[in-house]
């Protein structure tokens, strides 16, 4: 476990690679970490499977390889995600080339992590039933924190998921729409590698959710007093 959280931060970390995908599904990457001494030049995209897209499967694909003096893949030591995902990326590491980081540079043999994803272009009420965990925070004055609560059952999730989704409550948000002022409650669902974070004010009855690239917002007294109800069975007041 310690290995996946060191992987994950050190793949958050970097820069991304020059794998880029359609618009749906996406296919993308990270540039191996500055301290290996190499970064990605060149080689093809993994190729999404089209079972895995019938099956509506995301996920990561987490490598370690071994990346040679001559900017090659000569090994790849371990490989962690859904199996079809793995596979199509094993297919394609061959064809990966990698430079040196810093320019007149010779880099030894390195050991490096390698990100690949794979995302599927979900609707937040998709998104949100398929959520294998959740994390709820809530908050009190000054931001403290009163309490956490990571084990959410899968019934409290569905709840929460559709008391959030209600019709009218969400819409899409610009980019830059910010978290609302005086949060009390935090969220965090994660799924196949996919993370959705949500803060909600039960003040101001206003909720934003972000995922990797797209935003939600939304303000009713109504629906947010359904979804406070619901995280209140996960968290008494």
């Amino acid at each position: 476990m310690k290995f996946l959280v060191l992987v994950l931060a050190l793949l958050c970390a970097a820069p991304r690679l020059a794998l880029a995908g359609g618009e749906k599904p996406r296919v993308f990457g990270w540039n191996p970490g500055p301290a290996s001494g190499w970064k990605f030049d060149q080689g093809k995209m993994p190729k999404y499977p089209a079972t895995a897209i019938r099956e509506r499967i995301e996920g990561d694909v987490m490598l370690v390889v071994r990346i040679s003096p001559a900017g090659r893949i000569d090994l790849v030591e371990s490989a962690r995600g859904e199996p079809a995902l793995v596979a199509a990326v094993r297919a394609a590491a061959p064809s990966w080339t990698f430079r040196p980081a810093i320019k007149g540079t010779r880099p030894a043999t390195a050991h490096v992590p390698i990100g690949i994803s794979f995302r599927l272009d979900l609707e937040l009420p998709e998104l949100l039933e398929r959520a294998q965990s959740l994390t709820i925070e809530r908050r009190g004055p000054g931001d403290s924190l009163l309490a956490r609560i990571d084990a959410v059952t899968p019934e409290e999730r569905t709840n929460v998921a559709r008391a959030l989704t209600q019709k009218g409550f969400l819409s899409k948000a610009d980019k830059d729409t910010g978290p609302p002022k005086d949060s009390n409650w935090r969220m965090s669902w994660h799924t196949q590698g996919r993370i959705v974070d949500m803060s909600f004010s039960e003040k101001s009855h206003a909720v934003v959710v972000s995922d990797e690239t797209r935003r939600w917002a939304g303000s009713n007294r109504k629906s947010a007093g359904v979804l406070g109800d619901a995280l209140g069975h996960v968290i008494p007041r």
